[in-house]
């Protein structure tokens, strides 16, 4: 197990801990309150980027990624940009909110980097190349 969150950049953040509620659980987000029933925790965070060359990942062997991240997502691929360039007969799949502000952003910089997709439901998207 790797012991740090992903983002795109290596900090330290606070991280609100559904119990009961895992899967909700996000980084609080700058500016944003607490919400009352959240257990706050301290995280680390680091680039994808700089874990693949720390751990030494062969990422010529990865197939199929999942980002379910609450909100994060483009934090994340943009902390794994040369990871994501380099990556070849993959899919990926992202949740990613309507209402997330970043949304377009990170349609687009999945493009960019070379991604085909398409929405296969309300809030998951199929990434390839």
């Amino acid at each position: 197990m790797i012991p740090y969150a992903l983002s795109d950049e290596e900090n330290e953040f606070e991280f609100e801990y559904f119990e009961g509620f895992e899967s909700s659980s996000r980084i609080k987000e700058r500016g944003g309150e607490f919400s009352k029933y959240a257990k706050i925790l301290k995280i680390k965070t680091k680039r994808l980027d700089d874990i693949v060359k720390e751990y030494n990942i062969d990422i010529d062997k990865i197939r199929l990624v999942k980002i379910d991240v609450e909100g994060h997502e483009y934090n994340v691929i943009k902390g794994g940009i040369k990871t994501f360039e380099k990556l070849k007969n993959v899919d990926i799949i992202i949740e990613i909110w309507n209402s997330n502000p970043n949304k377009e952003k990170t349609l687009e910089l999945m493009k960019e980097l070379g991604f085909e997709y398409k929405q296969i439901s309300n809030d998951d998207w199929h990434f390839w190349k």
